[in-house]
Order: structure tokens, then C-alpha cells, then sequence
């Protein structure tokens, strides 16, 4: 093969994770991986709930659980609450839950991260819900996290936890109706980042 600059050799196809690099490495040459390289940047899980959730008592604290799993690959859902990172690095965690408060009266909700099961320094998000619409129709407000965290070891994972001031607020499903599809309860999306 003829010694050609860069400029002339044939650009390359989309790479694949197990394609080989030739590298120099302490004056050695030597060959590596795509995957490699990156270290697994592509990690990711994003999954969603098709069930409604509720309090069972006002003020009690309980995990938001996940029924499907839309894409995964190095993060898993662990026992329907656990987001479980394969390998360590950076993640960015994006929440959206959609809340309802089906009481005459204004409530509360908080939203909240646990790493390792221990609350997550200042992850808390707040949310006051206006009183229903009606008898018929609850108010509803969306309820977002977006936060960057590291998962400091292989196998760490985080929850999602809430809790509210009354048992008129809940996590709520809405069926799919006419070209509309579902409406799950809470939707998440971890990706890696570094």
C-alpha cells in the first residue's frame, strides 16, 4: 500500500465498537478497539411506567417504579425501581413524571434521588398542584429532573423516590385514545457522558 496523506486515503463507513485501531503506544505499535477508545460513552436506559401510582397514606415515602424497558445497553432496571450502571462513569438522569391532584385543595409533592439507597445531596425537586378542575377532571403538572451524577463503582444504581401531602395526588397513567398514544406516568432517560 503506498504511503498517502490523510487527505487522500478513503474516509471510513460509521464505526462499530469492535473495528481495530492501529495505535502507538510507548514506541510500540499495537492495535486497540473502538470500544476502547470511548469506553463505553454509548451506556444508556431509557424506560417508562404504564401504571398509575398512588400514595398510600399522606406523607409516606416510596420509590417510583418502571413496568418497560423502551432501549438499554450497560444500564438495566433492577427489581422495577433500581437504575443499575454496568460500569462506573458520568451519567446524566432525566425524569418526567406526569402528576394529578384529583382534590379540591392545593398539594404538595417532592421528588427526590437516593444513590445506594441514601438520599442524594440536594436532587429534591417541588411541585404544588392546584385544586381539580372539576369532579371529572384532576389538575395535572409535569414533573422534571434533569441532573448529572457519577456512579462512582460498577453496580451502583439510583431510585426516584416521592412522597406528598395527601393521597389525592398520584402518578397517572392516561390510556391512548383516537391517533393519541399512552400517556405513561413517569418517563426516564439515563444516558453516559463521560
Amino acid at each position: 500500500m503506498p504511503n498517502l496523506p490523510i487527505s487522500q486515503l478513503p474516509q471510513s463507513t460509521t464505526l462499530q465498537g469492535d473495528e481495530l485501531f492501529v495505535n502507538v503506544q510507548g514506541g510500540v505499535t499495537k492495535y486497540t478497539t473502538l470500544d476502547n477508545i470511548i469506553g463505553h460513552h454509548s451506556a444508556h436506559l431509557s424506560c417508562y411506567s404504564t401504571q398509575s401510582q398512588a400514595l398510600p397514606t399522606s406523607g409516606s415515602i416510596q420509590p417510583v417504579t418502571f413496568t418497560d424497558v423502551w432501549t438499554q445497553d450497560r444500564v438495566s432496571l433492577v427489581e422495577n425501581t433500581k437504575i443499575t450502571f454496568q460500569d462506573a462513569g458520568v451519567y446524566q438522569f432525566n425524569f418526567v413524571a406526569q402528576v394529578t391532584n384529583s382534590d379540591n385543595a392545593v398539594h404538595n409533592t417532592w421528588f427526590w434521588i437516593k444513590y445506594n439507597g441514601n438520599n442524594f445531596p440536594n436532587s429534591t425537586t417541588q411541585i404544588t398542584l392546584n385544586p381539580r378542575k372539576n369532579s371529572d377532571a384532576p389538575s395535572a403538572q409535569l414533573m422534571t429532573v434533569n441532573i448529572i451524577g457519577r456512579a462512582q463503582n460498577d453496580n451502583d444504581f439510583i431510585e426516584l423516590y416521592w412522597t406528598g401531602n395527601s393521597t389525592t395526588i398520584q402518578l397517572t397513567e392516561s390510556p391512548a385514545f383516537g391517533e393519541i398514544p399512552e400517556t405513561p406516568s413517569i418517563i426516564a432517560s439515563i444516558s453516559r457522558i463521560g
